[in-house]
């Protein structure tokens, strides 16, 4: 069940790895937009053309990813709880972690959103009709929803994986302790590193690093419980 549970998160990881890709893998450049940004009055400018390069499938890929995806995560739960030690603190790790992944597509959802009405106002613009405060309104709406659902994602899931990292460094789990090395915490600030030197997957790569992290740590799970 253990060794199930790991394949999983990979699976997982995979999934939501590519939902990030279709989402957000674009490096789109803003002086092609001047004139349209502007005058545009929306809050957020970058999102207006972000992922103007992008398609509605595309997008709707993306969203399905990490809408699909979920189940896998969640059950990758099991073996954080199978491999630790029980007590409080890693109880507080796996509600956090099932927090921020329950919470993750939602916030993929909110990309496809923001994504499809970028298009929309793009294609109005381009059309030399004037854009209607409704729709410069809608937009805003759908990029505060994706702020709201990413970041309560984002550290829901990071503060779940800090406590677990602690925990693996203070021989809380079946894992050694230099596993704690392993977890997105640390992997995810290696990655963007690695990626700002060498440009390695860029720009498909570049909103993935939580879920390129997730593969790699559940690799060296898979790769422990193995061997063990």
């Amino acid at each position: 069940m253990v060794e199930a549970a790991v394949i999983a998160g990979l699976l997982s990881g995979i999934i939501w790895m590519f939902g990030d890709i279709f989402l957000v893998g674009f490096a789109p450049d803003a002086n092609k937009y001047t004139d349209y940004l502007k005058n545009l009055p929306v809050k957020e400018k970058k999102f207006a053309y972000y992922m103007l390069e992008g398609s509605v499938k595309r997008f709707r890929a993306g969203a399905l990813c990490g809408f699909f995806g979920a189940p896998f995560m969640l059950f990758s739960l099991y073996s954080q709880y199978a491999l630790s030690v029980p007590s409080f603190w890693s109880a507080a790790a796996l509600v956090l972690l099932g927090a921020g992944f329950t919470l993750s597509p939602p916030a993929h959802i909110a990309f496809y959103y923001v994504g499809v009405e970028s298009k929309n106002l793009y294609e109005t613009y381009k059309s030399g009709e004037k854009i209607s405060a409704d729709a410069v309104g809608t937009f805003d709406e759908y990029v505060k929803f994706l702020f709201i659902t990413w970041f309560s994602a984002i550290g829901a899931t990071a503060s779940g994986w800090i406590i677990f990292s602690v925990l693996i460094f203070a021989g809380q789990t079946e894992m050694p302790w230099f596993f704690g090395f392993f977890t997105p915490i640390f992997i995810v600030p290696a990655l963007a590193v690695l990626r700002k030197y060498t440009k390695i997957g860029s720009p498909y790569l570049d909103g993935a690093g939580f879920n390129v992290a997730f593969i790699l740590f559940f690799i060296a799970v898979l790769i422990f419980i193995s061997v063990s």
